[in-house]
């Protein structure tokens, strides 16, 4: 499951992986929110709710933890 911690400021922190290959780093906000690197060697996946994550070669995937600000957590899942 993707931890989430709550800080005393205006900002959440959230698990996420950096890509070994292009250094890009991926978070899942949302149940099913699929995102994946721009290489396309990272992916993560679940956001809150679980935390799927995989890479080509998973041995070198690094976890990593993001600060953002809540106003990111309320947006649209974009239309598919």
């Amino acid at each position: 499951m993707a931890e989430r911690l709550l800080d005393t400021d205006d900002s959440i922190t959230v698990l996420g992986l950096q890509c070994p290959n292009c250094g890009e780093v991926v978070i899942s906000l949302y149940r099913h929110d699929f995102r994946q690197c721009g290489c396309g060697e990272t992916f993560i996946d679940g956001g809150f709710d679980y935390m799927r994550c995989g890479a080509k070669d998973i041995k070198n995937i690094k976890n990593v933890t993001v600060r953002i600000s809540r106003d990111c957590l309320r947006y649209k899942k974009p239309k598919e």
